[in-house]
């Protein structure tokens, strides 16, 4: 070791994740030892195909690793790396296999102390994907396309609220409404250049989804799709993120011929390298919010999608996150629990205002309410959403329940 000119330190610890640590805290992989990255060889570093699914985990973590010298030539990536150079070029591939190559750096011992010459270190992603011009026009598909390059702007006209409703194609006063939205203006470039983006969603048709992408040049850009479950999407671009959060489904009825609701944030920035997880949280708690549910599906897939929300800053963010999760849950964390418990704390009515106040509900799909309004529509549900701060439902009348639907004469 003395010949290397590197003090002896001692046997690390195996990290517990080994394969699905998603950190990128040096200190961490200073601390921890990675089986995984173990390399001695002077040539390239691949990341196997089985492991693809977490590619950009990896390539993060091989891009830390070598920006702050925990790697250097010809030694284990687990390694303390003293004094030296690296130059790194990025080996791409299409086959769900990255690579980077290291050249050799120049060392010299003079003095027992060992002295390196200075040469510039570059490392580009090489999981990056380039924009792909359509080669067709979006009018001959799609039913309403909006100029493009105005969603930005449209965007932060919608402040505070940031709540937009989706066009219809029959009704044509919705086409130019200020807060009526496409879903190919959600891909706006005014908005910056996608780099990847997680679609969380109950029914997805994928024809339509990937259309929306190609028209917008995203058709090479990395797309996750969870189906079955909430309505809900993640974009990575720039290094920031956007969550959008939708009452559609991916399908083209639903964002053609039905009033849907999203939410869609402003952009939340990426937090210096330095930060802790928990820093850039909202007064919402935002950021807790989505971690826990992100989590609650423990896929590999979305650790990539973890650690960006950890490394984004939600400080701006005002609303809450109320989202349901499989399975029979008694806490107040999901659902209308969760709704429950909000309003508890922050919804302030005068006592002698209450019967002025009914819950108006509306959904695309009625569903089943139960054989009697009082088994859970006038039960549960009208309980939780009626709950106000500091005052007991047992000892007041529940509001007036109201529900909007359309009528066979509305329809018709």
């Amino acid at each position: 070791m003395t010949n290397s000119g590197i003090n002896a330190k001692r046997p690390k610890s195996e990290c517990p994740y080994a394969e699905k640590c998603f950190r990128l805290n040096p200190i961490h992989f200073r601390e921890y030892s990675h089986a995984h990255y173990s390399y001695t060889g002077t040539g390239e570093f691949p990341i196997p195909s089985k492991l693809s699914g977490q590619r950009q985990m990896y390539v993060d973590q091989l891009k830390m690793m070598v920006h702050k010298q925990i790697y250097a030539y010809g030694r284990n990536f687990d390694s303390e790396a003293g004094s030296r150079n690296i130059g790194s070029t990025p080996s791409s591939s299409r086959s769900g296999e990255c690579s980077y190559n290291s050249s050799q750096s120049s060392r010299s011992k003079e003095g027992g102390s060992q002295n390196t010459s200075s040469s510039k270190e570059s490392v580009k992603d090489s999981d990056y994907r380039p924009i792909v011009p359509p080669t067709r026009r979006a009018e001959d598909y799609l039913s309403v396309v909006r100029p493009k390059g105005n969603m930005a702007a449209k965007h932060d006209a919608s402040a505070p609220y940031y709540v937009f409703y989706t066009t219809i194609k029959d009704a044509k006063e919705t086409h130019n409404q200020p807060y009526s939205i496409t879903f190919l203006e959600i891909l706006d470039s005014s908005l910056g250049e996608l780099k990847c983006s997680l679609q969380i969603n109950f029914m997805v048709e994928i024809g339509w989804l990937l259309a929306q992408y190609y028209f917008a040049g995203y058709s090479e850009k990395k797309l996750t799709i969870l189906y079955g479950e909430e309505c809900s999407e993640l974009k990575n671009i720039n290094g920031s993120l956007r969550v959008v959060i939708s009452t559609a489904n991916l399908y083209l009825d639903d964002w053609e011929n039905r009033t849907q609701g999203l939410w869609f944030s402003p952009s939340c920035p990426e937090l210096p390298a330095e930060s802790m997880p928990h820093e850039g949280e909202s007064p919402t708690m935002f950021k807790k919010s989505l971690l826990r549910y992100l989590n609650n599906y423990h896929l590999p897939n979305l650790a990539f999608y973890v650690d960006r929300v950890k490394r984004c800053n939600f400080s701006h963010i005002n609303v809450f996150l109320v989202a349901s999760v499989p399975g029979s849950h008694f806490d107040l964390d999901w659902g209308m629990t969760r709704v429950g418990s909000l309003l508890r704390q922050h919804c302030c009515i005068p006592p002698e205002e209450t019967k002025n106040w009914p819950l108006i509900a509306q959904a695309s799909s009625i569903g089943s309410y139960g054989k009697e309004p009082k088994l859970w529509l006038t039960g549960d549900f009208l309980h939780n959403f009626t709950k106000i701060k500091n005052q007991s439902q047992l000892l007041s009348t529940p509001p007036e329940l109201k529900i909007v639907y359309p009528s066979l004469v509305k329809a018709t």
